[in-house]
């Protein structure tokens, strides 16, 4: 979103189907482990209608699912927010120094800008001069 061209790029059909692909790959990847190490250990959970691998039966496997699978995209998509919103700041100062904004312009600038204040948890309100 910051950089449209390179996104443009990147996000054709055959790389968006080589992504999802990967994502169900590693998911599946991580669901064999367990029921080929230690296939006793899913249990039926009534409540939920499913079988459930209780991730205390191997602490370490657990942990590196919970860096890999929780914390790197956690982290990553915290990348990606802040740069965005970034971009959208320095966006809305540049276009405060300009002179002789049309109306268009400024209606644009006026979501951007509450675009921003939604990213950094704040109320947006503005008024239009």
């Amino acid at each position: 979103m910051v950089r449209r061209n390179y996104y443009l790029r990147i996000y054709k059909k055959r790389n968006t189907f080589l992504i999802i692909v990967m994502c169900w790959a590693s998911t599946l990847a991580a669901s064999v482990p367990p029921l080929l190490l230690n296939p006793g250990h899913y249990t039926f959970q009534p409540g939920k209608a499913v079988c459930l691998y209780p991730f205390e039966a191997n602490l370490p496997f657990t942990i590196f699912m919970d860096v890999v699978y929780i914390g790197v995209p956690m982290h990553i998509m915290a990348c990606c927010y802040y740069k965005v919103y970034k971009a959208v700041a320095t966006s809305n100062r540049k276009f405060q120094t300009q002179p002789n904004r049309n109306a268009t312009q400024l209606s644009a600038n006026v979501e951007e800008a509450k675009v921003t204040k939604t990213l950094a948890g704040k109320k947006a309100s503005f008024v239009t001069h």
